[in-house]
């Protein structure tokens, strides 16, 4: 949503496409949704590393943690932290 004299209005559509290596992109927007060169490195510099991840997980004081995710996307960041988090001590319990 955005706000356009003071109403909310829809955005645009991203229309969704497909480059020649099969990576989803938006002609609209110019905005690629995964990465190039490699997704999985961009995840754990960006998400994992980048919000502590690990650090949070390992913290034997925390009862719950919650990870945000605005949108899901490929699905890479979900599959990355739950695989990074199956060998935490948080998951067992």
């Amino acid at each position: 949503m955005i706000r356009s004299e003071g109403a909310l209005r829809a955005l645009p559509d991203a229309q969704l496409f497909f480059d020649d290596q099969g990576l989803p992109h938006s002609e609209r927007y110019g905005d690629h949704y995964a990465s190039r060169e490699d997704g999985a490195a961009e995840t754990r510099h960006v998400f994992l590393e980048g919000c502590g991840l690990h650090a949070l997980a390992a913290d034997r004081s925390r009862r719950l943690l919650t990870i945000g995710e605005l949108g899901f996307g490929t699905g890479l960041n979900f599959l990355s932290a739950w695989s990074l988090l199956q060998g935490h001590p948080y998951h067992r319990e």
